[in-house]
């Protein structure tokens, strides 16, 4: 069985970079792929921008998890251990996080803020267009192609399954809200 520092990482929705795919282990600085994805108000683009952000793996689980808590099988904590670590490792890496935005993810696009509220993560992202220009379809389609980014990370589908969910918000450039979504199942 796994247990649950191994599974922390993942379960907080950042890609295992720096924990199981390091040699060196859960180390500080590890860079992590965090997990939102970026979009345009027409087209959803890849996390891969994000991979310079960094977090302190060992810091999470040293915050998250008690030292026995982190050799338990993940299948003996119940659901509201489950909520209370991913709102845990939520609240952390927004910690660490926080002055390492705003972060470009593409020409229009930028991740200016991650915040939690519980086991909720939410990412707010500017977009550099006018946001009385983004129509209906436009907002359909951004809301689509992140779920299906979503739903297609098995780190992030595993987040929602131990009652963590994900939030996006879209503002314009002059702060104007374009779209926003909330994300807990597939």
């Amino acid at each position: 069985m796994k247990s649950a520092s191994i599974l922390l990482c993942t379960f907080i929705g950042i890609a295992a970079a720096g924990c199981g795919s390091n040699p060196a282990g859960n180390q500080a600085g590890a860079t992590a792929n965090a997990a939102g994805p970026a979009a345009q108000p027409a087209q959803a683009g890849g996390p891969s921008a994000l991979s310079n952000l960094t977090v302190d793996h060992q810091a999470l689980e040293n915050a998250c998890l008690s030292p026995a808590d982190a050799r338990r099988p993940l299948t003996d904590f119940s659901a509201e251990e489950k909520r209370t670590i991913v709102a845990c490792a939520n609240r952390e890496m927004v910690r660490q996080m926080e002055g390492q935005m705003p972060i470009r993810i593409d020409q229009v696009t930028s991740l200016v803020a991650l915040t939690s509220a519980g086991a909720t993560l939410t990412y707010n992202y500017r977009v550099e267009v006018d946001g009385a220009t983004v129509t209906d379809q436009g907002r359909r389609q951004l809301e689509q192609s992140t779920r299906a980014t979503v739903c297609g990370r098995p780190d992030m589908q595993q987040t929602m399954s131990l009652g963590g969910a994900y939030a996006y918000v879209w503002a314009d450039r002059a702060g104007r809200p374009i779209h926003a979504i909330l994300i807990d199942s597939c």
